[in-house]
């Protein structure tokens, strides 16, 4: 697999924790030390494997705020070869249940 790709998407999820934090008032803490730990793609994938909601997809919910869930990020085209199809579509599924569109 492609490290510069992987060390691009590892940033990516950085980043939407930074901007959690300053654009909907939200530290996702737990999910900034699994993606610290593992490493963002490892986390991102370990998340769409549980079977429960995280807390962070239902706070960036109830703020309106979807667009900086980890599942959006994952479905964005440059980063399709990191993930599976069945991944992707777990991530649309969540998202829909939410009632999130892309615009």
């Amino acid at each position: 697999m492609n490290a510069a790709l992987e060390q691009e998407f590892h940033d990516a999820m950085l980043g939407i924790f930074e901007r959690a934090k300053k654009e909907a008032s939200y530290s996702a803490n737990r999910f900034h030390q699994l993606v610290g730990r593992l490493g963002g793609k490892a986390a991102a994938k370990q998340m769409l494997a549980s079977r429960t909601l995280s807390e962070d997809l239902t706070h960036l919910s109830l703020a309106k705020r979807l667009d900086l869930s980890m599942e959006v990020l994952i479905l964005e085209a440059q980063w399709a070869p990191l993930f599976s199809d069945q991944e992707r579509a777990i991530a649309v599924k969540r998202l829909k249940d939410f009632g999130y569109t892309a615009s």
